[in-house]
């Protein structure tokens, strides 16, 4: 299986490949290696120039987020989720999720919102992550001004604050 990939981003051209594989041949600069048993190595370019490799299980969702503001590129491949600061190729952090659903930018592109399978994150555009929260499917969604309040049956309700309304609480009660 040899898939190519062309995405163009807010405006950032990005090649992904994918092959089947089930050992890595060679360990790249910037090799992320997902948990479990992995059969999928995909390769990310940027404008043309290998950013980074993944090692992966391709029965899992594959998804790629690119924040221009800030250059920061967010990956998810099944049981990975990673982000990259593009200019300096430096990994800004990386996360092994039982399952990697998606991501999605709220509050005007200021945060990105990763969902997973019993737990989510939320991360500054720069990558940086400001909460995390456990959630069982089916859960559900609401954001507001303050963050995202996740909705479940086994975990009830939990909270992806924002850091600026945290504070601002915060600063109330004291």
């Amino acid at each position: 299986m040899d898939i190519k990939q062309l995405i163009v981003h807010h405006g950032a051209d990005i090649d992904v490949s994918h092959h089947r594989c089930l050992r890595l041949s060679e360990a790249l600069p910037l090799t992320l290696i997902a948990a479990g048993d992995n059969d999928i190595v995909s390769k990310i370019f940027i404008d043309g120039t290998l950013l980074a490799q993944l090692h992966w299980a391709n029965h899992y969702s594959f998804e790629l987020l690119y924040m221009p503001t800030s250059q920061v590129l967010f990956i998810g491949a099944g049981a990975l989720s990673a982000r990259i600061h593009v200019p300096t190729r430096t990994l800004i952090g990386q996360c092994h999720p039982l399952l990697f659903w998606g991501f999605n930018e709220v509050q005007e592109q200021r945060y990105v919102l990763e969902q997973g399978e019993v737990e989510c994150m939320l991360y500054r555009a720069d990558g940086e992550m400001v909460a995390r929260a456990p959630c069982d499917p089916p859960y559900a969604l609401e954001v507001t001004e303050q963050g995202i309040k996740l909705s479940s049956d086994l975990f009830g309700e939990a909270w992806l604050e924002y850091p600026d309304a945290a504070m601002a609480r915060h600063g109330d009660a004291g």
